[in-house]
Parts: structure tokens; sequence; C-alpha cells
């Protein structure tokens, strides 16, 4: 993301990372934990141009073993705890 951030200064835009997925409301795969935090550390670092990030497979429409399904399994979106994944995408 360096390099997108880098041309996107030097040209004056700011840019919209869109469709990235490193695990599902299942949980996050050890091999991609760190690419999903790196990730979200590089947004945030280079937030002069870089407005955010599009996480992929949201909406009802994925099936539950779908393996970036980020919603939670159905008849528990309103009860489930927010799963590990969730919570990694927004930061905390």
């Amino acid at each position: 993301m360096d390099t997108f951030a880098a041309q996107l200064r030097k040209r004056g835009l700011k840019g919209y990372v869109t469709e990235a997925a490193f695990g599902s409301s299942y949980g996050v795969d050890t091999t991609c934990t760190g690419i999903g935090q790196n990730a979200i550390a590089d947004v945030k670092a280079n937030s002069d141009v870089l407005l955010g990030i599009t996480w992929w497979g949201g909406g009802r429409i994925w099936p539950e073993s779908y393996h970036f399904k980020i919603e939670p399994a159905k008849a528990t979106r309103f009860t489930a705890a927010i799963p590990a994944y969730t919570q990694q995408l927004l930061g905390q």
C-alpha cells in the first residue's frame, strides 16, 4: 500500500482500497493475522491519502460456508458477539 499511497500523494489524489479480506466471522487463520493487521495499519498510517477500505464478504448473499463471510451466522445477527475478525477490521 505504500506505493499506492506514494503515487496518490505525488498526484495530489485520494484513494480507497476495495475488496480486501483476510478472515471471516468464524475467525482469522494464523497465516493471515499479520496480513490483516498490516493492512489496517497501512490505511491508518496513510490516512492523509487513503480514505478507507472495504472488506469483502459482507451481506446476506454469502452462504454460511463462504470463507470470507463477515456477517454473523444467520438467526444470530442481533445477539452474536462481535467476532474477533470484525474487531480486527475495526482496529480494536
